[in-house]
């Protein structure tokens, strides 16, 4: 049973990988079309509303510059669609070593749940959770992962779900919490340097030479 569940597993991760990689290779290049240019309109009156609740002007320009993004993407992927699809990979990877490493780290050993078998989970809740309901999949994927892995465990699954659950908020911590509070810090030096350029444009002098904040 051990070893139908990690065939079933790591067939369904090869399969999804094949089919992305032949979803992208079948992209019509001459007509890539992200999204439609009425569902970003440049003077949308939703967002403006939104924006006005937090004070901000109306929404101004989005269409030109969503149309422009569409070209620049759609030129990208022509030219550069392997190492855009080997970069994928290797980024999915490397998060799926992150779970296998918090896995070790925490007492779940390979006789519990082979390197296979987390990956096969892992790359269903991945695939699940394409379509963002809530941000970065908060919420769906610790529910998803631990689920899967304690499905993965097999009888072993209650005696270690204690240990897998661990494993998985330590993993969403390293891979989720840290990039969030990594993002915080960024915004409040981009809106600090932001202010400073604004002074010295108005001062008629470099962003360097404005004194800082």
């Amino acid at each position: 049973m051990m070893e139908g569940r990690r065939d079933l597993l790591v067939s369904t991760f090869g399969r999804e990988v094949g089919e992305i990689i032949t979803g992208i290779r079948a992209l019509p290049h001459d007509n890539l079309v992200l999204v439609t240019d009425t569902v970003m309109d440049g003077n949308d009156p939703v967002l403006s509303f939104l924006r006005r609740l937090v004070r901000r002007g109306p929404i101004t320009g989005w269409d030109e510059g969503f149309a422009r993004f569409q070209r620049a993407s759609a030129a990208l992927i022509r030219r550069r669609w392997a190492a855009l699809t080997v970069a994928t990979l290797v980024s999915h990877l490397s998060i799926f070593w992150v779970l296998l490493a918090c896995l070790r780290d925490v007492g779940v050993g390979r006789e519990v749940i082979s390197w296979p078998e987390a990956l096969g989970a892992f790359a269903i809740v991945r695939l699940a959770t394409v379509v963002p309901i809530t941000p970065g999949g908060l919420g769906l994927v610790e529910v998803g992962m631990t689920a899967g892995l304690v499905i993965a465990a097999g009888g072993a699954g209650g005696r270690e779900e204690a240990k897998i659950m661990a494993a998985v908020l330590l993993f969403r911590a390293l891979t989720y919490l840290f990039q969030v509070l990594l993002g915080i810090v960024c915004y409040f030096i981009w809106q600090r340097e932001a202010r400073r350029a604004g002074r010295a444009a108005a001062a008629g002098r470099p962003a360097a030479e404005a004194p800082p904040d």
